[in-house]
């Protein structure tokens, strides 16, 4: 057929010329050959077309298989990631948990082995405690009754009174007390008593006891009410010393000493001034050399009379004179005279808490003894008061941390082992406690040693504690033979001085003694003449 396609002469064109119907013919047999030569061409490519259709929907139909496949997994990962994150906080609360319980075995350890190292102190405390509650009502009697009756006798009269004629009408009332009841022991600490050593008080129980007196017997609440409101205000109860040898007078100045301490004497001009700026400040004051009476200006004080401000309800005044003075309830005032048998107006007694503080024997050996080592051994008496203040200051130390230990421990609220104060102070208590314990062995060791050496010395404090009182006996011969414990002090200091040296202490105790018993035999005769 190709040939006839390919002959020029054989188009529809020129065919038509000749015939109209051949013409036709010639145009389908052409159109029949382009459809067959076009066929060829297209049909490989419809059925590769088909195929690839074909293809494409099986691929597709993978494609939504895969992508099926796929949301699943994703799906899958998914949930396997949320139980992932839910493990690993599950993980991570065990591991909190683990942590936290480990934190609460070790602080249980570390509580109970604390506890076990205090409980033999704490069963201890806690019997004598448990004795203490029963006998808390006749102690608390009798100490009641010391402070409000003893100040002003000796120690002989208040042990006769106590021990012979209280505790007897307590037995025979069926009022239980402590048998070997000590006043200083049941209203201080020994913290405390050791601080006012330090002060300056003297050690004796005599002493000790006055001290308590003087500041636990100061104070009460003087209080108003009405119908529509109460305020209270504490009061200090004024003290009179009495002082012959200014041993509490100097106790008291260095007590108050941090607290601003006033000294006025009644034959200042500016005294009443200076009471009222105390009165005001509320500082302590001390009024020293007072005599047989009580000048009219210091009523209003020791008639505690107070009312209520004006300017302002809750505050007081204090009247003097025609005078208002605001009050300050941390006011303290303190009188001291030098007259060893005062004779106040009965009067008096009630206006004031009267304490005598005459020195006692061993108050005096004391003192002297430190005097004579200062001089002797100065770097010994040195060590001494080093160890003094170092065993006072490691056994306030120590009480604290106790303290503080148990305060903890009964206002945890909820788990005691959720405190860490609790353990922080524990640790801090348990670490302290060793260095605590090592400083106070080696420092009480070395006071022994020191009180050992100071011994040697005894016999000279004792003589001239012994001959003190020699000459302060002479009064009941003339009221004129009174003897300062100053000059008295200086005289035994000048004999120390004075007296032949050696270094063997037997014979340098032998020639001292000999040369101060001389020297007081001339201050006497000295005085006598």
């Amino acid at each position: 057929m190709q040939p006839f396609i390919n002959d020029s002469e054989l188009v529809p064109e020129k065919v038509k010329v000749v015939s109209s119907a051949a013409s036709a013919l010639c145009t389908w047999i052409r159109a029949v050959e382009t459809y067959a030569r076009v066929y060829r061409i297209v049909q490989p490519k419809k059925d590769r077309y088909e195929k690839a259709m074909l293809e494409l929907a099986d691929k597709q139909n993978l494609l939504e298989q895969s992508k099926t496949e796929l949301t699943s997994i994703q799906q899958r990962i998914e949930s396997l990631r949320i139980e992932y994150e839910l493990k690993m906080k599950e993980k991570d609360t065990l591991q909190r948990d683990a942590e936290k319980t480990a934190m609460f075995l070790d602080r249980a350890t570390k509580l109970l082995d604390g506890v076990a190292e205090k409980r033999m102190i704490w069963d201890r405390t806690a019997n004598e405690l448990k004795e203490n509650l029963e006998n808390l009502l006749g102690n608390s009697l009798l100490a009641c009754a010391f402070l409000s009756y003893m100040g002003p006798f000796l120690s002989d009269y208040r042990e006769e009174i106590v021990h012979q004629i209280w505790e007897k009408e307590f037995n025979r009332n069926g009022i239980r007390f402590q048998t070997d009841f000590n006043f200083a022991k049941f209203m201080s600490t020994p913290t405390m008593i050791r601080e006012w050593n330090i002060q300056g008080l003297p050690r004796d129980n005599f002493s000790t006891e006055n001290a308590i007196v003087a500041t636990r017997n100061q104070s009460f609440s003087l209080c108003k009410k009405n119908k529509f409101d109460f305020h209270s205000i504490r009061f200090v109860l004024s003290l009179v010393v009495i002082d012959p040898q200014c041993q509490a007078s100097k106790w008291i100045k260095q007590m108050e000493k941090s607290n601003g301490l006033k000294i006025i004497d009644l034959q200042m001009r500016d005294y009443l001034k200076i009471l009222e700026e105390c009165i005001k400040m509320g500082r302590p004051c001390l009024c020293q050399n007072l005599h047989d009476d009580l000048p009219q200006t210091l009523n209003s004080i020791l008639l505690k009379s107070l009312k209520k401000s004006s300017d302002s309800p809750s505050s007081f005044v204090l009247q003097i004179a025609d005078r208002e003075i605001p009050y300050n309830s941390s006011f303290r005032f303190y009188l001291s005279t030098r007259l060893s048998n005062p004779r106040y107006k009965p009067e008096i007694y009630s206006k004031v808490n009267l304490i005598n503080f005459a020195i006692k024997e061993q108050g005096l050996e004391e003192q002297l003894l430190g005097i004579v080592v200062r001089k002797e051994k100065p770097e010994l008496e040195n060590a001494k008061d080093n160890c003094i203040v170092t065993i006072a200051n490691k056994h306030k130390e120590k009480e604290f941390l106790e303290e503080e230990f148990l305060r903890l421990l009964s206002k945890t609220q909820g788990s005691l082992l959720e405190n860490l104060q609790v353990f922080q102070a524990l640790d801090l208590s348990k670490q302290s406690q060793k260095d605590i314990d090592e400083t106070l062995k080696l420092n009480e060791d070395l006071e022994m040693k020191i009180d050992l050496t100071r011994e040697h010395y005894r016999l000279v404090a004792q003589r001239a504690a012994i001959l003190f009182f020699v000459l302060q006996d002479l009064t009941s011969i003339d009221s004129m033979y009174q003897f300062s414990l100053e000059s008295y002090i200086q005289l035994f200091s000048l004999s120390i001085e004075k007296s032949s040296k050696s270094l063997k202490i037997q014979e340098r105790i032998e020639k001292l003694n000999d040369y101060h018993t001389y020297a007081v035999y001339k201050y006497g005769c000295r005085v006598i003449r």
